[in-house]
């Protein structure tokens, strides 16, 4: 069985790296108690020897191994699509006539599936289902001699209703196209990046979507390609600066009245709708460490308000922490030279201060490692399974 990620994100290192994750996308207060728990309830999504599985972990470090090769019935002869959402998993396949779902709350443990979903495949799917948790979403686009379209179409979880059209672009001339770049949820917006063509003419947009109200409330255009965007609280921050990355223009997510410029320093690898997960407007992220070092990135956080970054591990700090590690847990470990070499994955939780580290140990093992901004280990968990992306509840 083949398993790969969704095309529009990127390798999914680099990616979960970006993703540095808090516990919600919405401010939120956090108490001693919650500050001072060695362990904190996430999801290890994984592989044993190439087939899919995940491992829930508690806030007491207990833990529930999940196949999904079995609990979703995956076939093996079948390339499978993966999309990871917030709290969401989702698993489709291009290999059968119908677009069917698979769908894991990952916060709830539950599963459901969407057969079928939003009818058929007759007009031309440009990016795979995406997810908020409550509705479930494809970009989609017909391209005639009498018009062109980019639309998504949207099937409520809950309501169990016929799939819902939202228009996100519309041309009726011969010359126009449409080509989406990336597409990305933050709880009930949805941004599209595209680039429109007409006559020779490029514009590149970024369309901010509203789920519940199933229209796009506004439209960012210009006339090349942007950096990075994300929304965060109320405010969508769009990188476009050509000659300046890092530097973000930030509007006003109800009436798009410009408010500030700031610098935010992450590190994306590729133009890209960034996750957004923010806890009294900290922004979590990643600096690029000077090289030679053992590391490439080295966790971060940023003020959104004014781009100052109030914390961020120097390349010391972690090659201290990941020898630590080598030593007292991983010290009598056997493996290939591929593995356990350092940690490859990190997500960073603003509710508890902690850093989670994923090591892998070989094709079905590893650990995550739960540390304090210091580098201090507070615990770790032997994982049934080669760790691909943490993701915290």
């Amino acid at each position: 069985m083949s398993f790969k990620a969704q095309h529009f994100y990127l390798p999914w290192f680099f990616s979960t790296l970006i993703a540095l994750s808090a516990c919600s996308s919405t401010d939120d207060t956090t108490t001693e108690e919650e500050e001072d728990t060695a362990y904190i309830p996430v999801t290890v999504y994984g592989q044993v020897n190439d087939k899919p599985a995940v491992l829930d972990i508690s806030s007491e470090g207990t833990t529930q191994f999940t196949n999904l090769e079995t609990e979703f019935g995956l076939n093996p002869d079948y390339k499978y699509f993966s999309v990871f959402t917030f709290d969401m998993l989702l698993f489709y396949t291009l290999d059968i006539p119908t677009l069917d779902l698979k769908l894991r709350n990952l916060a709830t443990a539950t599963t459901t599936l969407v057969p079928e979903f939003c009818a058929s495949f007759e007009d031309e799917i440009r990016y795979g289902p995406g997810t908020n948790g409550d509705v479930v979403y494809k970009l989609a686009g017909t391209e005639n001699e009498i018009d062109k379209s980019l639309y998504l179409e949207v099937y409520d979880l809950l309501e169990e209703a016929p799939c819902s059209r939202i228009d996100v672009a519309y041309s009726d001339s011969a010359s126009a196209d449409f080509t989406p770049f990336d597409i990305q949820t933050y709880d009930n917006f949805v941004l599209v990046y595209y680039l429109k063509a007409e006559g020779g003419v490029p514009e590149y947009r970024v369309s901010l979507v509203d789920l519940a109200a199933g229209e796009v409330l506004n439209e960012f255009t210009f006339d090349d390609t942007i950096n990075k965007a994300f929304i965060a609280g109320n405010e969508v921050f769009i990188d476009s600066k050509t000659n300046n990355f890092n530097e973000y223009d930030v509007y006003d997510i109800n009436d798009f009245s410009f408010k500030r410029s700031i610098t935010i320093v992450s590190k994306p690898f590729t133009p890209t709708l960034l996750t957004s997960f923010t806890v009294e407007n900290k922004f979590p992220s990643f600096i690029a460490l000077p090289q030679p070092s053992s590391f490439p990135v080295a966790p971060a956080i940023t003020d959104l308000e004014n781009g100052d970054i109030l914390f961020e591990m120097t390349a010391e700090e972690l090659i201290t922490f990941d020898n630590k590690v080598l030593t007292e847990i991983l010290p009598d470990l056997v493996t290939p030279a591929d593995y356990a070499r350092s940690f490859h994955d990190f997500k960073v939780d603003l509710k508890t201060e902690t850093i989670i580290f994923a090591y892998s140990t070989s094709a079905s093992t590893g650990y995550v490692v739960f540390a304090d901004y210091e580098g201090n280990i507070k615990s770790h968990v032997e994982l049934p399974l080669d760790p691909k992306r943490i993701i915290i509840h």
